[in-house]
């Protein structure tokens, strides 16, 4: 059975070492907890939980003054050591192999058995101090994880972003977990994007005004609408069309029209067809001319009284 060291120091951030408790308590593996005294008085100062409570997450729970304990010794094998958070004096002490308390002494055994040992530290900002320390536990085998989570997974609540950390430490342990997101390929756009849970496709494309219609025909072919399918260009018009996003600025919203509008142009022409006859151009021009876009030189706004208008528009813009 594989036995993981839990170890709770005294800095900010004691939710992310219970938050890890409580995912392994749920799991076969059998956990060994050290909670300083410094650590108890943050329980009490940041939670409304008393270190009994925590404790009682663990299979195993000791002193921080117990030296006797199994895991002070380096024939007790374990799968390594997690110290979350770690406060910059256990790293201080880590770094300098002064082992007075069973907490460091743990962390000492892993390195020297060549073990996992994880340092979720917890300080901002780092002084030269803080940053050569890490420096060194790293050189000597740890591996240094601040309490940084990221962002990308679009966190919604403080355990979120709790979930994303414990879910980082057990990585680092070898531990298989899927308790927080984890980064994904847009299969649309084909850049690296996360997708929305609940809403179909992705709305983030590195921009958040194109979104993608779920269940919807192409219409463009029918010269009525804008849109696109789900999973494919328009069979029939073989052109690539977009949606507009409600939120989108009447700016934004111009420059995808202008595109369509192009694609239709370039193709008319190649056909030697008359850009009269081409009601998708139009209606594309009606739209443009109902948008408010102010007074802004970039994005003139055509008459669409005749063709000649309609080229100085294609011209103006693109040219």
């Amino acid at each position: 059975m594989t036995e993981l060291i839990i170890g709770i120091s005294g800095a900010s951030g004691i939710a992310y070492g219970v938050r890890l408790l409580e995912i392994l308590h749920e799991t076969d593996i059998r956990t060994h907890l050290i909670i300083t005294e410094g650590a108890e008085e943050v329980i009490r100062a940041e939670t409304d939980l008393e270190p009994g409570d925590i404790e009682a997450l663990a299979d195993h729970v000791y002193s921080e003054k117990d030296m006797s304990a199994p895991i002070a010794s380096g024939s007790y094998r374990t799968a390594g050591m997690i110290i979350a958070p770690c406060s910059m004096k256990t790293l201080g002490q880590i770094a300098s192999g002064i082992s007075d308390n069973l907490l460091v002494r743990a962390a000492d055994v892993c390195l020297k058995e060549e073990r996992k040992l994880i340092l979720m530290t917890r300080e901002t900002p780092l002084s030269l101090i803080h940053l050569e320390n890490m420096v060194r536990v790293k050189k000597a085998g740890a591996s240094v994880l601040p309490a940084s989570p990221g962002f990308y997974g679009r966190p919604q609540t403080i355990d979120d972003l709790l979930d994303i950390m414990a879910g980082r430490a057990l990585d680092l342990a070898g531990i298989e977990n899927d308790v927080f997101r984890r980064w994904e390929r847009c299969r649309q756009c084909r850049m690296q994007t996360i997708q929305d849970t609940d809403n179909a496709g992705f709305r983030q494309c590195r921009l958040q005004t194109i979104q993608i219609a779920d269940n919807t025909d192409c219409r463009r072919c029918r010269l009525q609408t804008i849109q696109i399918a789900d999973d494919a260009d328009c069979r029939r018009c073989r052109l690539q069309t977009m949606q507009i996003a409600d939120d989108a600025d009447a700016f934004t919203k111009i420059f995808i029209l202008k595109k369509i509008l192009f694609q239709s142009l370039a193709r008319r022409r190649q056909q030697n067809l008359s850009l009269r006859g081409n009601r998708v151009a139009w209606s594309i021009l009606e739209r443009l001319g109902r948008l408010d876009c102010g007074s802004n030189p970039h994005y003139p706004i055509p008459s669409t009284g005749s063709s000649e208008n309609l080229g100085s528009f294609h011209h103006g813009v693109v040219g």
